[in-house]
């Protein structure tokens, strides 16, 4: 069985919503998907509620049919829960951090280190790359820069190479970041709020990026859509999140 779990925020829950019924497609029948939710936050705050053992997180686990919720979980206790191959961070930015940054990540190397205290020790760690709010609904990092989307995320490019990558410390970045800036140059929506993912096309190309990314799998042979997808947006997702997957520091 591949078991991955996430320590993440809402983002988090936008990008594994369909990815065990992608991952099926693909011919993983044996997987299972754990996700921490606490809303906006940032690798700071995971850090905090880590180092405090504070369960203030909604843990929601899928393995075949459906997310089971469990309130008020530590990140220690989803851990130790069960015997991850995977385990993926992702930030937010709740507590005013600003992925474009380095300052936002100067604690990453206490996150990682915790973590790895309670993993199995062949554990993997993937960090996730972000993605940044619509033009007409800037938050406050693209506000900062008038709005150019393609600008803030060639920073933020820069910063997960100087402070992710660098550190050896993970085994893959996830590029959901770059399958959203590819989405945003062409003329279809993305979003259903300005910053979270819509819920048929947005979530299902970003669950692509990250099978496609963990298994080396490829997502061109997924033909699965939720029923709130057509066969046209679910090409086009897959079109922004292989070239995510194949060059994810080069939004096209």
């Amino acid at each position: 069985m591949l078991k991955l779990l996430y320590i993440g925020n809402s983002f988090s829950m936008d990008i594994l919503e369909h990815a065990v019924d992608i991952a099926h497609d693909l011919g993983i029948s044996d997987i299972k998907i754990g996700d921490m939710y606490y809303p906006s936050c940032s690798l700071k705050m995971h850090l905090n509620h880590a180092l405090n053992d504070e369960a203030k997180y909604t843990y929601y686990v899928n393995s075949q049919d459906g997310w089971v919720e469990t309130k008020d979980v530590s990140i220690s206790a989803a851990i130790k829960s069960d015997d991850w191959d995977i385990i993926g961070i992702f930030p937010g930015t709740g507590d005013g951090s600003i992925h474009s940054s380095s300052e936002s990540y100067e604690r990453l190397p206490e996150l990682v280190d915790y973590v790895r205290s309670l993993a199995r020790p062949d554990v993997k760690l993937v960090y996730n790359m972000t993605w940044l709010s619509e033009k007409d609904n800037p938050r406050k990092e693209l506000a900062l820069y008038n709005g150019d989307q393609a600008l803030v995320m060639s920073m933020i490019s820069d910063r997960i190479r100087e402070n992710v990558i660098a550190s050896g410390a993970f085994w893959k970045v996830v590029p959901t970041g770059a399958a959203v800036q590819n989405a945003r140059n062409e003329p279809v929506k993305i979003s259903r709020d300005g910053y979270h993912l819509t819920l048929g096309m947005g979530r299902y190309m970003a669950a692509l990026t990250v099978i496609g990314s963990i298994t080396d799998k490829d997502i061109t042979k997924v033909k699965w859509i939720p029923d709130n997808m057509t066969e046209q947006e679910r090409e086009l997702a897959v079109k922004f999140a292989y070239n995510a997957l194949m060059d994810p520091y080069n939004f096209k």
